[in-house]
């Protein structure tokens, strides 16, 4: 199998004798290559350079700030947000500065606060005077109803005595009466019978004193 003719760069050329020619010698390179060289490493060393700067701007600076109209901000964003409302006295922070959990990044005038607390503690006085009023008035109460309950008792005491005292009296006045009533009894019997013998002692006498009203006449 034949195999296809070669190129070659130089072209062949026969001697007299019918052998090749010499190769001819390389072309020399030129003289210029190395300050070439230089020159694009310089270049190469400055663009470097630039590029550093405006990533290390852009890394501190430019991400965080717009630039231009219609340019937009991607961060990741927290929302910071008191527990209590009020008027910030001072920033605790630089810009941009980063922060860590529990550190202090804003202080709010407490002055609304401590007169709100001040109310407060006097409100709590005088609920507490309030209750020792109202303690000292139960007190009294309770005394009060102590003394009632003494009272009462000093009263039915005396209630007790007194329906005691009326049942004797009332014992007294019907032993009395009955007493009163026997011994009526008694002196009606005894005038009875005094009657009685007067009128049995007349009925013996009547002739006698008319016998002697009759003589004289």
């Amino acid at each position: 199998m034949a195999t296809p003719p070669t190129s070659s760069a130089q072209a062949e050329t026969a001697t007299p004798d019918g052998g090749p020619a010499p190769a001819s010698a390389p072309a020399a390179p030129p003289a210029k290559s190395g300050k070439a060289k230089r020159v694009l490493g310089l270049v190469a060393l400055i663009l470097l350079g630039v590029v550093a700067y405006e990533g290390y701007r852009w890394f501190t600076f430019g991400r965080f700030h717009e630039s231009t109209d219609d340019a937009y901000l991607q961060a990741d964003l927290v929302v910071l947000q008191a527990r209590e409302s009020g008027y910030i006295t001072e920033i605790a922070i630089a810009p941009n500065a980063p922060v860590s959990r529990g550190q202090i990044i804003a202080r709010i005038d407490p002055r609304d606060y401590e007169i709100a607390l001040t109310a407060a503690q006097n409100s709590l006085e005088v609920a507490k005077s309030a209750g020792l009023q109202l303690e000292a008035q139960i007190v009294a109460a309770e005394a009060t109803v102590r003394q009632g309950e003494a009272l009462l008792i000093a009263a039915e005491a005396q209630n007790d005595g007194a329906q005691k005292a009326y049942q004797r009296a009332r014992t007294a006045h019907q032993f009395r009466r009955d007493a009163g009533r026997a011994g009526c009894g008694r002196s009606q019997c005894q005038i009875r019978r005094r009657r009685s013998r007067k009128r049995q002692g007349h009925d013996r006498a009547g002739p006698g004193p008319a016998r002697r009203l009759a003589r004289p006449a």
